[in-house]
């Protein structure tokens, strides 16, 4: 992890499906996050789409296979933090991801996780491959006085 002065703080990370190297790296970007006055809310929203999109590499992109790494590159100026999270599965189709909201699909256990990270983010986009998700928070308010 290191300091960009164009972007304030980045960080670069490669990780396992392992939860405590997960988990660590969320909170260092929380405590990144907290440390540069955005909101709890903010904090929150990015807290549920890292895990959103976490458990979807290592689950669908990555195959539960341990083997298999998650790339994680982050961004974070004043006014925005972006993610961009690519795994080493085949990929898919955002596309074809049925509507968990549909009546037909109430019952169907998948498609949740991409639901919520499109509710809490400011911006999300796929690689053609489908493999690797862009993810963009925009600062609600400048960040308050320290």
């Amino acid at each position: 992890m290191s300091k960009s002065p164009d972007w304030g703080w980045c960080c670069d990370m490669t990780i396992t499906g392992l939860a405590e190297e997960k988990n660590r790296l969320i909170k260092r970007i929380l405590s990144e996050m907290q440390s540069r006055n955005w909101s709890e809310r903010e904090q929150y929203d990015v807290h549920l789409a890292l895990e959103e999109a976490f458990s979807n590499a290592i689950r669908h992109g990555n195959a539960s296979d341990s083997a298999k790494k998650i790339q994680l590159n982050c961004w974070m100026m004043e006014e925005k933090i972006v993610f961009e999270m690519t795994d080493e599965g085949i990929g898919f189709n955002p596309g074809q991801v049925p509507d968990p909201r549909n009546s037909e699909n109430l019952l169907i256990p998948s498609g949740r996780g991409l639901l919520i990270i499109r509710h809490v983010m400011t911006n999300v986009a796929f690689s053609p491959g489908g493999n690797t998700i862009y993810m963009e928070k925009k600062r609600s308010a400048p960040p308050a006085p320290t």
